[in-house]
């Protein structure tokens, strides 16, 4: 899997989620995500196999500067990724993780609100390489051409 956002902010944040699934049932209340935290200067990718153990892997920073920061985390059953604008940091942790119907959420956990600016969240349900991360991180990505929609042809012709 590959969850990727764009996120910006200059408050100091403590474990602001920014995409993350909830796992209803026993044990720890989440099954993967991509978060911030320790007032801005880490950032950190995570997977909870299905006996509650945790694998995650981060990269230190400063990201409360009110620039805009590309954050991704990949996980393809045996490497667990974390990007952030174009650095990888990796960990070997193979195996099954958790899956449920729980929700995913994004800005928040449990009312703990990201103070900021998130864009573009995006999650695959495939691992995306190296590359394709470098590639979205300098050329962005856009799920849906926006050529020919009803929005933008009516911004077309309010603009007139």
């Amino acid at each position: 899997m590959t969850l990727e956002i764009w996120f910006r902010t200059e408050v100091p944040q403590k474990g602001r989620v920014m995409i993350y699934k909830v796992h209803n049932g026993g044990g720890r209340n989440y099954q993967w995500g991509i978060y911030l935290t320790g007032d801005s200067a880490d950032v950190y990718a995570y997977v909870v196999r299905p006996n509650d153990e945790v694998g995650f892997v981060g990269e230190n920073g400063d990201y409360k500067d009110g620039n805009w920061h590309f954050l991704a985390g990949t996980y393809d059953g045996e490497t667990l990724k974390c990007y952030i604008d174009g650095n990888i940091v990796t960990q070997d942790w193979s195996g099954e993780i958790r899956t449920g119907d729980g929700p995913v959420v994004i800005g928040t956990w449990a009312n703990n609100f990201f103070a900021g600016a998130l864009d573009e969240a995006r999650i695959s349900n495939v691992a995306l390489t190296e590359e394709q991360l470098k590639s979205d991180y300098e050329n962005g990505y856009v799920a849906v051409s926006p050529a020919g929609k009803l929005s933008t042809t009516w911004a077309k012709i309010k603009a007139q």
